[in-house]
Protein backbone atom coordinates (compact mmCIF):
# COMPACT_ATOMS: atom_id res chain seq x y z
CA UNK A 1 0.00 0.00 0.00
CA UNK A 2 1.39 3.37 -0.61
CA UNK A 3 0.80 6.30 1.49
CA UNK A 4 0.63 10.20 0.29
CA UNK A 5 4.21 10.91 1.17
CA UNK A 6 5.37 8.24 -0.96
CA UNK A 7 6.34 8.56 -4.83
CA UNK A 8 5.12 5.67 -6.30
CA UNK A 9 7.42 4.39 -9.65
CA UNK A 10 5.12 2.56 -12.15
CA UNK A 11 7.63 0.91 -15.06
CA UNK A 12 7.41 2.12 -18.33
CA UNK A 13 7.70 -0.44 -21.43
CA UNK A 14 11.07 -0.37 -23.49
CA UNK A 15 12.26 -1.62 -26.41
CA UNK A 16 13.44 -5.06 -27.07
CA UNK A 17 16.86 -4.33 -28.36
CA UNK A 18 17.62 -2.04 -24.53
CA UNK A 19 21.54 -1.69 -23.97
CA UNK A 20 19.94 -2.75 -20.21
CA UNK A 21 21.48 -5.53 -18.30
CA UNK A 22 18.73 -8.66 -18.79
CA UNK A 23 16.68 -8.85 -15.44
CA UNK A 24 17.74 -5.12 -14.25
CA UNK A 25 15.20 -2.99 -14.94
CA UNK A 26 16.00 1.02 -14.99
CA UNK A 27 13.72 3.69 -14.91
CA UNK A 28 14.61 5.89 -17.96
CA UNK A 29 14.98 9.75 -16.62
CA UNK A 30 11.83 11.29 -16.82
CA UNK A 31 9.47 8.46 -16.40
CA UNK A 32 8.71 8.95 -12.55
CA UNK A 33 5.37 8.67 -11.41
CA UNK A 34 4.37 10.92 -8.13
CA UNK A 35 1.51 10.84 -6.03
CA UNK A 36 -0.58 13.87 -6.04
CA UNK A 37 -0.56 14.68 -2.50
CA UNK A 38 1.52 17.64 -1.11
CA UNK A 39 2.52 16.34 1.60
CA UNK A 40 4.10 19.73 2.89
CA UNK A 41 0.33 21.44 1.75
CA UNK A 42 -1.47 19.10 4.00
CA UNK A 43 -0.47 16.14 6.43
CA UNK A 44 -2.93 12.81 6.20
CA UNK A 45 -4.38 12.34 9.23
CA UNK A 46 -6.85 9.49 9.94
CA UNK A 47 -8.63 7.45 12.71
CA UNK A 48 -7.40 4.23 13.64
CA UNK A 49 -9.75 1.69 14.88
CA UNK A 50 -9.05 0.44 18.69
CA UNK A 51 -11.96 -2.25 17.82
CA UNK A 52 -11.88 -5.63 16.11
CA UNK A 53 -13.44 -5.53 13.06
CA UNK A 54 -13.91 -2.28 12.65
CA UNK A 55 -11.52 -0.74 9.90
CA UNK A 56 -9.24 2.67 9.90
CA UNK A 57 -10.60 5.45 8.47
CA UNK A 58 -8.04 7.63 6.20
CA UNK A 59 -9.14 11.50 6.06
CA UNK A 60 -8.05 13.08 3.32
CA UNK A 61 -9.61 16.33 2.82
CA UNK A 62 -11.84 18.43 4.46
CA UNK A 63 -14.51 18.76 5.43
CA UNK A 64 -15.18 14.44 5.90
CA UNK A 65 -18.06 13.22 6.95
CA UNK A 66 -18.46 9.91 8.50
CA UNK A 67 -22.04 8.31 9.01
CA UNK A 68 -24.06 5.79 7.37
CA UNK A 69 -25.91 7.12 4.62
CA UNK A 70 -24.16 6.00 1.62
CA UNK A 71 -24.63 8.98 -0.35
CA UNK A 72 -23.80 11.80 1.92
CA UNK A 73 -21.28 10.81 3.76
CA UNK A 74 -17.56 10.66 2.88
CA UNK A 75 -17.10 7.54 4.83
CA UNK A 76 -19.77 4.75 5.51
CA UNK A 77 -19.87 3.26 8.81
CA UNK A 78 -22.89 0.68 8.31
CA UNK A 79 -23.04 -0.40 11.94
CA UNK A 80 -27.16 -0.15 13.00
CA UNK A 81 -25.74 2.50 16.53
CA UNK A 82 -24.17 5.20 13.59
CA UNK A 83 -26.31 8.27 12.37
CA UNK A 84 -27.14 8.58 8.89
CA UNK A 85 -24.70 11.65 9.22
CA UNK A 86 -22.91 11.24 12.50
CA UNK A 87 -20.00 13.67 12.73
CA UNK A 88 -17.98 15.85 10.28
CA UNK A 89 -13.93 16.74 10.56
CA UNK A 90 -12.55 19.82 9.46
CA UNK A 91 -8.86 21.57 8.97
CA UNK A 92 -8.33 24.91 9.00
CA UNK A 93 -4.76 26.44 9.74
CA UNK A 94 -3.63 23.02 10.64
CA UNK A 95 -6.45 22.99 13.57
CA UNK A 96 -8.10 19.93 13.74
CA UNK A 97 -12.18 20.03 14.99
CA UNK A 98 -14.66 16.97 14.93
CA UNK A 99 -18.72 18.25 15.57
CA UNK A 100 -21.04 16.01 16.38
CA UNK A 101 -23.90 16.15 13.61
CA UNK A 102 -26.83 15.64 16.01
CA UNK A 103 -26.15 11.85 15.92
CA UNK A 104 -28.12 9.48 17.99
CA UNK A 105 -25.77 7.71 19.75
CA UNK A 106 -23.16 10.36 20.33
CA UNK A 107 -19.36 11.36 19.50
CA UNK A 108 -16.68 11.42 22.15
CA UNK A 109 -13.54 12.90 22.27
CA UNK A 110 -10.36 12.77 24.37
CA UNK A 111 -13.28 11.22 27.17
CA UNK A 112 -16.00 13.83 26.32
CA UNK A 113 -19.03 13.02 24.56
CA UNK A 114 -20.38 15.99 22.77
CA UNK A 115 -23.34 17.84 22.62
CA UNK A 116 -25.47 17.84 19.52
CA UNK A 117 -24.11 19.51 16.86
CA UNK A 118 -21.35 20.81 19.40
CA UNK A 119 -17.69 20.88 17.44
CA UNK A 120 -14.22 20.27 19.39
CA UNK A 121 -10.80 20.56 18.48
CA UNK A 122 -9.33 17.14 18.36
CA UNK A 123 -5.18 16.63 18.45
CA UNK A 124 -3.24 13.40 17.62
CA UNK A 125 -3.23 10.94 19.99
CA UNK A 126 -6.95 11.35 21.30
CA UNK A 127 -9.22 9.01 21.78
CA UNK A 128 -12.53 9.69 19.26
CA UNK A 129 -15.71 6.98 20.14
CA UNK A 130 -18.00 6.96 17.10
CA UNK A 131 -21.42 5.43 18.87
CA UNK A 132 -19.27 3.99 21.53
CA UNK A 133 -16.58 2.53 18.69
CA UNK A 134 -13.00 3.76 19.62
CA UNK A 135 -10.35 5.00 17.60
CA UNK A 136 -7.22 7.24 18.08
CA UNK A 137 -6.64 10.19 16.33
CA UNK A 138 -3.54 10.30 14.76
Amino acid sequence: MVFADEQVHAPVPQDTESSQTPGKYEEPEGANTVLLYDKEKKQLRRLTSLEPGIPDIVIAYYPFIIGKQENLVDFVMAQDTVSRLHLRIDEKDGVYQITDLNSTNGTGVAGRILENNESTEVHPGDEVTVAGMRFKFG
